[in-house]
């Protein structure tokens, strides 16, 4: 299971690099892929990258994100994420 991020990871660069344009959804599969293995820097390289490709990022994105943040023992990430969460007009929820 500590594996699948990769897979998620590479199905979503192997999307981009068809020209398939993945969805957030897509993006927020392979985001909470990385929150379950604590790998938080990739996990906002993913968030950043949806947000450059324009797409509407949403709170459930910003959660899986800021958990991965919290499991892999970067708090100081996971507080930006909420100022960003802010600046892109992304409301939190009780979990946030």
């Amino acid at each position: 299971a500590a594996g699948q991020w990769r897979a998620a990871v590479a199905i979503l660069q192997e999307m981009i690099t068809s020209d398939l344009a993945p969805d957030m959804i897509c993006y927020s599969t392979a985001i909470s892929a990385c929150e379950k293995a604590a790998c938080w820097e990739v996990a906002l390289v993913l968030l950043h990258g949806a947000r450059r490709r324009n797409l509407r990022l949403d709170t459930m994105s910003f959660n899986a994100a800021m958990a991965a943040c919290q499991k892999g023992g970067s708090w100081e990430s996971a507080i930006r994420l909420l100022d960003d969460m802010e600046r892109w007009s992304v409301l939190p929820d009780a979990i946030s």
